[in-house]
């Protein structure tokens, strides 16, 4: 086969991926739940302390603070960067309840819109809390769109959140 014929073949390869990206909607949501067995005070008191998300989070391997409203005596938000290998992620948090509820808004990366992170806890039992992530969000990229879709990635993540801290709990 000639060159030119193997070149125009992945070209439409790549158009074909590429556009297929548009059937699959912008938005997202995903939904993960797990009990773990602590007391609800402590269960929140360590997991929104996000200073030790790198203790507990193994692709994670740093934090930085960029802004504690608590240290600095003022009005904004909670935010800070969770630093991986290849990459880092700008996060803060927008609201929450104590021992209810925490609201946290994906600034970075810019291929992921808008994505937000509710977090509910809630003791079911003496010693056991659920917690619950209903991740939304809007993929802009569609190529990101299809291989999110293709390879499950919206449920994926929150799971292999949860199961992080599951973990710490057993």
């Amino acid at each position: 086969m000639p060159i030119i014929e193997i070149i125009l073949a992945i070209i439409c390869l790549f158009l074909l991926i590429y556009f297929s990206g548009y059937l699959i909607p912008e938005n997202y949501s995903a939904k993960s739940s797990v009990v773990i067995e602590s007391e609800l005070k402590k269960a929140w008191d360590y997991i929104t302390d996000f200073k030790n998300i790198a203790e507990w989070s193994e692709p994670v391997e740093s934090i930085e603070v960029l802004n504690d409203p608590k240290k600095n005596g003022d009005n904004g938000n909670l935010t800070w960067m969770e630093h991986y290998k290849t990459f880092s992620l700008k996060l803060e948090v927008l609201d929450h309840i104590d021992y209810d509820y925490v609201k946290i808004h994906m600034m970075e990366p810019d291929f992921v819109e808008g994505t937000i992170w509710l977090m509910k806890y809630r003791q079911i039992a003496d010693n056991k809390t659920q917690i619950t992530i209903d991740a939304t969000g809007k993929i802009k990229n569609p190529f990101f769109r299809l291989t999110s879709k293709l390879l499950g990635n919206y449920d994926k993540t929150t799971n292999m959140m949860l199961n992080e801290i599951a973990k710490i709990y057993k």
